[in-house]
């Protein structure tokens, strides 16, 4: 169905054509409509009739398709307009003139909807609903499949099972992750593009418990990476930082922190600033996980990205920031900033992941144990570790238990010192 062009795309397509020719608006009207009301067309303020089209037309000597809204030029008007708004909507702007568009008949090329649904999920504009999230992320995986060029398929899908599992379902992002990964394995994809296919995989299926096939997963990724030596430094860094993950789970420490060193040392922080800062977060959290804990090197660490995360850093980068503060704290006896960053974090909404808000629980009965209820401290922390069991979280129940074994220890210690008279 063809229609003609709306106001004000019309005029301003009236007004392109006009001045090109290099006439006024007198010599384009005459005889057959007045300059006023020519003007008023141009500026948007009246709505043009097919009898008005045809004789503009003609006066141009232009096809009187020059003016329908299914032509090039204004399928692309609709994309610039979404994606220069300036009102703090764009992307919901992108997302509302796709749906005007397409309730009122014009035919939106696949290829363009797609880019423009692209555009939208790259950022969605802040208090958007997750059920519209997802909706929009499951159109473009559609669409996708619509063009059929497996590097738009694998890029929907990686979006759409990021979303699912940071949204709290991993088991289903794992599923479309999986998918991801296999049209990405399909000859002429860049090896970029299998390697964000993977990385959302191992993500996914490291959070659903399934390990064996995230170990998987993650050492073919850094095989590609290896093979690769030009992909982008922040993805081949990502890749090792993956792995160093999957490996903590695993229990295997010495290992993950081969993989978090070497991400470290191949990121400069002119590549991905923001990146380069949480892996060394993330390191100074395996320092202090490992036996002994290294706590001169996460204190190093956390020492470099001070600066950065108080920069650039989100919200819930600066609690992940402050969690290991607080665990760094506590192991070099400095209670009382334990304490006072515990209380700053629990007086905010958390945004951090199962994993840290669990650490956060075992700072917070190990200060309990500082303070001297002894008995209470053991029943939470038996409870958390017990509760961590039953859910197979091995590695977690590992550092639970190593945490009241340390806290007894240090208990049975304070109680052996002789008494001051």
């Amino acid at each position: 169905m063809v229609t003609i062009l709306e106001q004000p795309l019309f005029g301003q397509r009236v007004r392109e054509l006009r001045t090109a020719r290099g006439l006024s608006q007198t010599a384009l009207a005459e005889p057959g409509m007045s300059t006023s009301y020519l003007s008023r067309l141009e500026s948007g303020a009246r709505p043009p009739t097919a009898k008005v089209v045809s004789y503009l037309a003609e006066r141009l000597e232009v096809p009187r398709s020059a003016f329908d809204n299914d032509s090039p030029s204004a399928v692309t008007q609709l994309l610039a307009r979404g994606i220069s708004a300036t009102d703090g909507r764009g992307g919901e702007g992108i997302l509302d003139m796709l749906n005007d568009a397409v309730e009122a008949g014009t035919e939106v090329d696949t290829a363009l909807q797609w880019q423009m649904l692209w555009i939208l999920a790259m950022s969605f504009p802040p208090g958007t609903d997750p059920a519209t999230q997802e909706q929009t992320l499951t159109r473009l995986v559609q669409l996708g499949d619509e063009i059929g060029l497996p590097e738009l398929q694998v890029r929907s899908r990686v979006r759409l099972a990021r979303f699912q599992r940071l949204s709290g379902s991993p088991e289903r992002g794992s599923g479309v992750a999986e998918e991801a990964v296999a049209l990405a394995r399909e000859p002429g994809v860049a090896a970029s593009d299998l390697c964000r296919a993977l990385l959302t995989a191992v993500s996914a299926e490291a959070e659903s418990g399934r390990l064996t096939l995230a170990r998987e997963h993650v050492d073919e990724l850094c095989s590609l990476v290896e093979a690769h030596p030009a992909l982008p430094p922040s993805l081949a860094a990502e890749a090792r930082w993956s792995a160093a993950s999957v490996r903590v789970r695993q229990g295997e420490h010495e290992a993950a922190r081969g993989y978090l060193e070497a991400a470290m040392r191949n990121l400069d922080s002119r590549d991905d600033l923001l990146l380069w800062t949480r892996l060394r977060i993330a390191a100074a959290s395996l320092y202090l996980q490992m036996t002994p804990r290294l706590t001169d090197r996460a204190a190093a660490c956390l020492t470099e990205a001070e600066v950065p995360i108080s920069l650039i850093g989100t919200p819930l980068h600066e609690q992940e920031f402050q969690v290991v503060t607080a665990q760094l704290a506590f192991h070099q006896g400095d209670f009382a900033t334990t304490e006072r960053l515990c209380n700053k974090l629990a007086s905010e909404p958390s945004l951090l992941s199962y994993r840290d808000g669990v650490r956060l629980e075992m700072l917070r009965i190990r200060l309990r144990f500082q303070a001297g209820a002894v008995r209470e401290a053991v029943e939470e922390m038996t409870a958390l570790a017990t509760r961590l069991q039953d859910s197979s979280n091995t590695d977690l129940t590992a550092e639970a238990w190593r945490n009241l074994a340390e806290a007894l220890t240090a208990a049975a210690g304070q109680s052996a010192l002789p008494q001051s008279r």
